[in-house]
């Protein structure tokens, strides 16, 4: 009873130090560097396997239907993220090389075209014919406002690491995979608060006491599985 309160404060506190220790790793490496797309993905079949290796480890080992061996779930889980890493670097990179390369040109086409603009619009402001100037003075402006809020909107971007567009895309896929893994986790603790009172009128319906000396039933896991799911 201890140990089991005992996780409840140890658990969350080395959960926020691991996390802040890998996100000064990936600040370090990768956010803060001028251009950070190419660590960034570099690093991607890394963190992509170390995640798979923790989770496949995890599932293999702690499992009371398997009762595998550590080293044999060492094995299976180190196979499994060597897979996804090679899968990561020979076909999740290149498609967000090009993805976000792409993305980038356009950001540079839309930047290009608004230092054009505002270098009409100084032309236009020294021409001394008045005119031409009272002919384009709606239009110049719109044209003015629309220019300054786009030219904000790009320093805006510029003074923030995580609104450049290889910075906030660089992780999304495997933003995805945590939060599959995340609900997962969730969901097992669920399926097993939710269980256990139906575990306990099974043995007493079956046994006729509520001591459990084997594993829950997997059909049991099963149905409190689904009914999560469903609702």
């Amino acid at each position: 009873m201890d140990s089991t309160v005992g996780s409840w404060f140890v658990s969350p506190i080395l959960s926020g130090i691991v996390s802040v220790l890998i996100f000064l790793v990936l600040r370090i490496f990768i956010l803060e560097k001028e251009k950070p797309l190419e660590p960034g993905l570099i690093a991607l079949p890394l963190i992509y396997g170390i995640v798979i290796f923790i989770n496949v480890f995890s599932l293999i080992h702690d499992d009371p239907y398997l009762h595998t061996v550590w080293w044999i779930a060492m094995c299976i889980a180190i196979g499994l993220a060597l897979l996804i890493a090679a899968i990561v670097w020979f076909f999740v990179v290149p498609r967000q090389r090009k993805t976000i390369t792409e993305k980038l040109e356009k950001l540079e086409e839309k930047e290009a075209q608004i230092t054009d603009t505002n270098d009409n619009l100084q032309h236009n402001e020294k021409e001394p014919n008045t005119e031409k100037k009272s002919s384009l003075m709606i239009s110049e402006g719109k044209d003015i406002e629309n220019g300054h809020n786009v030219m904000d909107e790009t320093k805006e971007k510029e003074e923030s690491d995580d609104d450049k567009p290889e910075v906030s895309q660089l992780f999304t896929f495997l933003q995805i995979l945590t939060a599959c893994f995340g609900s997962f986790a969730h969901g097992g603790n669920d399926v097993s608060n939710a269980i256990g009172p139906l575990v306990a009128i099974m043995l007493i319906f079956l046994e006729g006491d509520h001591d459990q000396s084997e594993g829950t039933p997997w059909y049991t896991l099963l149905y409190g599985g689904v009914g999560i799911s469903v609702g």
